[in-house]
């Protein structure tokens, strides 16, 4: 109930988690995301996951959340995704049509960074979390909630994903091989 009323008592916030991911240094990640969104006066929403964020008492312009929230409730009613760019937090975004802000830990992420800024679905803000400070993510930030034509190409392709049947699709290739397979 607490969420729901910081959602609606304001312009949709910024998403911040970083799901799994842990950090050295949480409460440096933490103090930069806050500093960039106070200067873009953005509000948040800040999830505190595994060790990517401190969680604090919220207040007017932040709501901190350390329990997990569905992204296929949450991302619909958020502006963008700030994240590490994993498969499912990245993906999520997408098909809400929200634009992707990610900052890789390790891994798969540093793909699915660079095919979201290729894309011009967000942006990378830092090559790695651990090169990430405030006035990158802030620019980030501002990035891709001035960027019209960000906004619009993530919009669009939520709409393609949302009005496409994938795991019906995906049934269906998986039964055709199996069917193929075992002849």
């Amino acid at each position: 109930a607490d969420l729901v009323h910081f959602l609606e008592s304001g312009p949709p916030p910024v998403y911040v988690g970083f799901g799994s991911m842990s950090d050295r240094d949480p409460e440096r990640v933490t103090q930069i995301t806050l500093q960039a969104l106070k200067k873009t006066g953005q509000r948040a929403v800040l999830e505190s996951g595994w060790g990517g964020i401190r969680t604090f008492p919220s207040s007017d312009d932040v709501f901190f959340i350390n329990k997990n929230v569905t992204h296929d409730w949450l991302f619909p009613r958020v502006s963008a995704a700030l994240h590490h760019g994993g498969a499912g937090t990245t993906s999520a975004a997408i098909r809400a049509g929200i634009p992707n802000i990610i900052a890789p830990f390790t891994l798969d992420q540093y793909a699915w960074a660079d095919i979201i800024s290729k894309k011009g679905l967000g942006v990378r803000a830092a090559s790695n979390v651990n090169k990430l400070n405030e006035k990158k993510l802030r620019f980030a930030i501002e990035k891709v909630m001035q960027d019209v034509s960000i906004r619009q190409r993530a919009a669009a392709l939520g709409q393609k994903v949302r009005a496409e049947d994938g795991v019906g699709v995906s049934v269906q290739l998986i039964e055709q091989h199996a069917r193929e397979f075992y002849q």
